[in-house]
């Protein structure tokens, strides 16, 4: 194995209750030396036995190990290392986006791949794990859970991801200069990635899914919490979401709860964390709970909801029945478009509601919104046009790599 594509995808190290193991050890002794290498992490992990505790340490665990070796890291939005400083010109935000140019995925080659934590939300990053199958896998998981159903790891890790990373970077050199190109292609292409995303979004004049995530992401408050549902909303904050200083709890419950049960959760997020709390939801998503809307008034909770409404399920345009069936049978079947005022729902449950269809709007109700109370703030979205921005992104992205090849 050539040590200039060596790549470090993610480490979660498990710490038992009697310490580290000799066996475990090495692993760790052997990746310190690595010349190249990549880190892409899934949910954060602390050093314990509970696999998916907040570790508010670890970005400065991750920022010492790649600043020590040189490594390019890749973060999951439920990894906790996409807000804040503390991973500035080490995190590569455009990861997801840059990945899906089958050139750029092909181009960039690893040799190693060592994952933290669970799946990551990016299809166009396991999607590149998997076409380098010659690339070995190093899976580390603390509670020894399955976390690998393709079944590519060749070794597994029981450490925390933060004593992984602390470990590694004890006594280690200044990466050597056989680094350098590895690292600025990531870097490269990341740079592309955004301007590209940032290109094609100032071109739309309508308020869709990307331009929501991106404010969201930069509106909310230092120190609160964003609560992403699953579907498309996480898949969006994982593509679009870029640099942020402020420090932001980010929650996702990925798993087979799908979009079941998203409001409850957000619901008890907020009141155990006692900060302002936004849920970031499709329209379906919040029907799947309506419950919760009825919970958050009997309680007292303070949350605000952010549902952008595309009177239906958007991320079925994005699979092949989309184009496999009549629309006559895709509607019913697949988008299931409902047409309700999401707003006299909450409002019959006892919420505040309000409905915006442009930025500025959206930040000032959401400013409005996190003083407190019970939130619903409805943002409608043209399904077609949604489909065709994300569509538009991608071709603006893969153009501009085209344009500018690795170097």
């Amino acid at each position: 194995m050539s040590k200039s594509r060596r790549v470090l995808v993610g480490v979660v190290v498990a710490l038992a209750v009697v310490g580290l193991s000799a066996c475990a050890k090495a692993p760790v002794d052997a990746i310190s030396q690595a010349q190249s290498a990549l880190q892409a992490a899934g949910d954060a992990e602390a050093a314990t036995y509970a696999p998916d505790a907040w570790d508010a340490a670890l970005a400065a665990s991750a920022r010492a190990l790649a600043t020590s070796l040189g490594w390019p890291v890749l973060a999951d939005p439920a990894s906790g290392l996409r807000a804040g400083a503390g991973l500035d010109g080490w995190l590569m935000h455009g990861a997801d986006l840059l990945l899906r140019d089958v050139d750029t995925a092909a181009a960039l080659q690893p040799e190693l791949v060592v994952r933290f934590g669970g799946q990551p939300t990016s299809k166009a990053l396991s999607l590149w794990m998997a076409r380098h199958a010659s690339a070995e896998v190093w899976l580390v998981d603390p509670a020894a859970g399955f976390r690998d159903p393709q079944h590519r790891a060749g070794r597994m890790l029981r450490m925390g991801s933060r004593q992984f990373c602390d470990l590694g970077s004890e006594g280690t050199a200044a990466p050597s200069a056989a680094v350098r190109p590895w690292l600025a292609r990531w870097q490269h292409a990341d740079r592309l990635a955004r301007a590209a995303l940032a290109d094609a979004l100032a071109l739309e004049s309508r308020l869709l899914a990307p331009h929501v995530a991106q404010l969201l992401w930069s509106a909310m408050p230092e120190g609160a919490a964003l609560y992403v549902a699953n579907s498309m909303a996480i898949r969006d904050i994982d593509a679009f979401a870029g640099p942020r200083a402020g420090e932001l709890r980010v929650l996702a419950n990925r798993g087979v709860n799908g979009i079941d049960g998203q409001v409850s959760a957000a619901l008890g997020a907020a009141t155990a964390l006692r900060v302002p709390t936004v849920l970031w939801c499709g329209d379906l998503t919040l029907l799947h709970d309506l419950s919760g809307l009825l919970a958050g008034r009997l309680h007292g909770a303070d949350l605000t909801i952010v549902v952008t409404n595309d009177d239906g399920g958007g991320i079925f345009e994005y699979l092949p029945v989309a184009q496999s069936v009549p629309r006559s049978v895709f509607e019913p079947l697949f988008a299931v478009p409902h047409g309700l005022d999401l707003g006299e729902l909450a409002r019959g449950l006892g919420w505040n509601s309000s409905r915006v269809a442009a930025a500025r709007p959206l930040a000032e109700a959401l400013s409005r919104a996190l003083r407190g109370g019970l939130n619903l703030i409805e943002v409608p979205v043209d399904r077609a046009a949604n489909t065709a921005m994300h569509l538009a992104v991608n071709e603006a992205v893969r153009s501009r790599l085209q344009a500018e090849p690795l170097p």
